[in-house]
């Protein structure tokens, strides 16, 4: 999946931010042309195979055009052939229905270790 697709997720005013207990972290980056830049960027850098393994989906609110939604990340790489855990952690994503299609309008990523 390359970082557009990932970035069509996003409303367009959407935001993501990553916190990262005792560092700044990274964001929060405003609207989808910056999220895609910034994931473009991170992906480029990468040089194994990722897998994001979201986990244990709780709607805590669900309404006709909102939702909020937790649940776990087990970000996985392979390379060379060996398998590893990069990080874990948990995604609070806050979902808006606009003109009939439902898209992020933020996303918070808090890790437990760095990725």
């Amino acid at each position: 999946m390359c970082s557009s697709d990932l970035g069509a997720s996003f409303a367009e005013d959407g935001s993501f931010h990553i916190l990262l207990e005792g560092t700044d972290g990274w964001g929060p980056y405003q609207g989808r042309r910056a999220i895609v830049a910034w994931l473009a960027e991170v992906m480029g850098q990468q040089h194994d195979q990722r897998r994001h393994c979201v986990t244990n989906l709780v709607f805590r609110e669900l309404a006709a055009d909102s939702a909020v939604v937790d649940s776990y990340l087990c970000l996985t790489a392979v390379e060379n052939g060996v398998l590893r855990v990069v990080c874990t952690g948990t995604y609070h994503d806050e979902m808006r229905k606009r003109d009939g299609r439902w898209a992020i309008q933020r996303k918070l990523l808090r890790l437990d270790n760095p990725f």
